[in-house]
């Protein structure tokens, strides 16, 4: 259940983060559409495709945890099915489902061609724990991450830098989830993380329009 993972006061915190970044993400997705049309580009097709879903699974997040918050500031609970599953443990998993396909659409944008096709039978490993999940999202992007540094050190362009940038804070977003049982203020740490690099993403391509 959400209360018990995050801290008290950052209630509500998390809310306004997904919204902004699905509010960012919804705008990545409209401009690399647009590029797409211009270039008809893998790139651009994998990355719209990507952040359109990334988005919407946040959007989801920031649903139920809105309403989640609402229920606990006027009755004191969150949970409506059961005392350890409640509506925003749907939105977690809508969430992290959605980032599991939205990062093996990104993976596919730097993998050859050749095994692209292989990429697609991919499938979610079952967990009964978000950490678990977490976790196989980190490597994920962290793929993606390391894919875009080294064609940063490759090119040494300001556009490649801001793409490295917005990849390893999304992998960093990832990777304080997963110390928030030592720590709860990496919670913090996480979301910011993750609209910083949303941010980095869309400043690229805003740049380059």
């Amino acid at each position: 259940m959400l209360e018990l993972s995050v801290p008290g006061h950052f209630y509500g915190f998390d809310t306004g983060i997904y919204l902004i970044s699905a509010i960012i993400g919804f705008a990545i997705s409209y401009y690399a559409y647009r590029a797409y049309k211009l270039t008809d580009s893998d790139t651009h097709k994998y990355l719209f495709s990507a952040f359109s879903i990334l988005s919407a699974g946040l959007l989801t997040m920031c649903i139920t945890s809105a309403y989640s918050y609402a229920l606990w500031f006027t009755t004191g609970e969150m949970s409506i099915f059961s005392p350890l599953f409640g509506i925003d443990d749907i939105g977690m998993w809508v969430h992290f489902l959605a980032s599991f396909i939205a990062y093996a659409m990104l993976i596919m944008m730097y993998a050859p061609k050749k095994y692209r096709d292989k990429l697609l039978i991919l499938l979610p490993i079952a967990s009964n724990n978000f950490i678990y999940f977490n976790v196989i999202l980190f490597f994920m992007i962290s793929y993606v991450a390391f894919r875009s540094i080294a064609n940063y050190l490759t090119t040494r362009k300001r556009n490649a830098m801001l793409v490295m940038v917005s990849f390893v804070l999304i992998a960093l977003y990832h990777l304080f989830l997963m110390f928030m049982p030592f720590y709860r203020g990496f919670y913090a740490f996480a979301h910011i993380s993750l609209i910083v690099g949303f941010l980095s993403l869309l400043y690229m391509l805003i740049k380059v329009e």
